[in-house]
């Protein structure tokens, strides 16, 4: 009898540790973490942009660059680049949002904002705050 009362109390105990284990997805690569990412937006984008050095007109390409993990880079002047390690100016988490044909980023400090997807030329352009970014290998600026 006794060995009967140690069987169930080891399977109940056994029954209560399987239903508070661990229910993580068995798939680590679908699990990123990363919202909607589309792989076609990953990349450089660049923009030619007007702004005053010392008084003066000038003009300098900023650009995003969008990553794999669903973080992004706000950089100014892109084509000043040290090292490979861009400046950035700002930085945080993008998404695809594909019902309004937009990417939704996410700022740092928790602002979010919307970069509209378009075509110009028959290419994608990317608009944000009025300027147009083009993929960097479509750039000509």
């Amino acid at each position: 009898m006794k060995k009967m009362i140690v069987f169930v109390l080891v399977a109940v105990m056994c029954l209560s540790l399987a239903a508070c284990g661990n229910n993580e997805d068995a798939n680590p690569e679908q699990n990123t973490g990363a919202g909607n990412i589309n792989p076609a937006y990953v990349g450089e984008w660049k923009c030619k942009v007007l702004h005053e050095n010392f008084g003066a007109p000038v003009y300098r390409h900023d650009g995003f660059v969008f990553k794999e993990d669903g973080s992004f880079s706000f950089v100014k002047d892109i084509d000043q680049m040290v090292y490979d390690e861009p400046e950035v100016y700002f930085d945080g988490q993008w998404e695809f949002d594909e019902e309004k044909t937009r990417i939704i980023i996410t700022l740092e400090f928790g602002e979010k904002t919307s970069i509209k997807i378009s075509e110009e030329d028959g290419k994608t352009v990317l608009i944000s705050s009025g300027d147009v970014f083009y993929r960097a290998e479509d750039f000509t600026g």
